[in-house]
């Protein structure tokens, strides 16, 4: 083999490696290489969703405690769960017997408990009517055994009489206590007596939690830290007896309207003189009908009444020319002119020496203005 030759085969013996080199590097190393960074775009991907997950989720549950803060206290604030479970399970008790008696205990628990908010907050004893239903655990989600009822939902009928402040006193309380409890239902009726009294009728929904706490009291231990209930204590709940929507608003007075307004659109609306005498009407507006006549000596009083009948001037005509008429109310004299409104006449009380220029002089009040 000559040189020429020897350079040839090594050449082709170079490139043999190279090629065969990269394929070997291509399978063991590129393709590896590229199938790693296609899984780890695919994790971070998954790691991206799942924070956004997260991100929603923990969202939502401040959303949730928003609407609802007592949920943060769960625990505390469920009915609580059985604390003899374990001592009843060990004498070999059959569970659901032990979970159906401590339901039962709650149940009658919370009737009493119920039963002595609505006398406290003034209904008559007579008519509270407290009634049981059968604790419910089917309704409920389950937990990750998918299996346990992620709560037991017990359900009240509650009726009863009371005035519209022993409701409001009642539902008040009831909220202020803390317990994982609503009213999921209020029916309110005029009652048959006339002491304004409300038939009340509701349905009263209360949750004992799993994993709740332990405890023979129906309400947590007033030693604790007290919960965020639903009842603020800063709002003044008893505001809205003011318009009492039954009985309406109590009137403590007499009923009457601004004496402004009435007088406001009483006018003089024709002066004449008819050869003997001279004569006027005037027109109440607001109450409408006919013209009243006005006269110096026989038709000389008149009165402005609001339409509760409450008299608001009592006058007495004293003069009548063709600048108007001239009359008393009260221990004063006014001059009311032709298309001129009586409130505008009571303005300007005429003054001593118009009196006096008018012949005219001090006499017995007239009651009215």
């Amino acid at each position: 083999m000559n040189s020429r030759e020897r350079i040839l085969a090594l050449t082709v013996v170079a490139v043999a490696i190279l090629v065969g080199g990269g394929v070997l590097f291509k399978f063991l190393f590129l393709d590896a290489l590229t199938a790693l960074r296609v899984q780890t775009d695919d994790a971070e991907q998954d790691l991206d969703k799942k924070q956004a997950e997260l991100t929603k989720e923990s969202q939502d549950r401040k959303t949730i405690l928003t609407g609802d803060p007592r949920l943060a206290q769960w625990q505390r604030l469920s009915l609580p769960e059985d604390n003899s479970q374990e001592k009843e399970l060990k004498k070999g008790r059959p569970l659901e017997e032990i979970r159906k008696r401590h339901e039962e205990n709650v149940a009658e628990q919370y009737e009493r408990f119920l039963t002595e908010l609505l006398t406290r907050s003034g209904f008559a004893p007579s008519t509270i009517k407290v009634t049981p239903t059968p604790a419910d655990r089917k309704g409920a989600p389950k937990l990750s055994d998918k299996k346990t009822p992620a709560y037991t939902k017990l359900s009240f009928t509650v009726t009863g009489q009371a005035a519209l402040d022993g409701v409001v006193r009642m539902v008040q309380d009831f909220y202020q206590k803390p317990l994982l409890h609503e009213v999921r239902s209020l029916t309110l009726a005029k009652g048959p007596s006339s002491k304004g009294d409300l038939d009340v009728n509701m349905t009263v929904e209360a949750l004992m939690v799993t994993g709740a706490e332990k405890r023979d009291d129906l309400l947590p231990d007033k030693t604790v830290a007290a919960p965020h209930v639903l009842a603020d204590p800063s709002r003044s709940y008893t505001d809205m007896l003011a318009k009492n929507i039954f009985t309406g608003v109590a009137v403590t007075g007499r009923l009457t309207e601004e004496r402004s307004q009435v007088l406001g659109v009483v006018k003089l609306t024709a002066l004449w003189n008819s050869g003997r005498r001279w004569e006027a009407t005037y027109y109440d507006q607001g109450k409408g009908g006919d013209e009243k006549r006005l006269t110096e000596r026989t038709i000389n009083e008149f009165s402005v009444a609001d339409k509760y009948d409450n008299v608001l001037v009592q006058g007495k005509v004293v003069r009548l020319d063709g600048d108007g008429a001239v009359f008393q109310s009260g221990d004063k004299y006014y001059r009311w002119t032709c298309g001129q409104y009586l409130s505008a006449a009571l303005d300007e009380p005429l003054k001593d020496d118009e009196i006096k220029k008018l012949g005219l002089t001090a006499t017995t009040a007239v009651t009215g203005n």
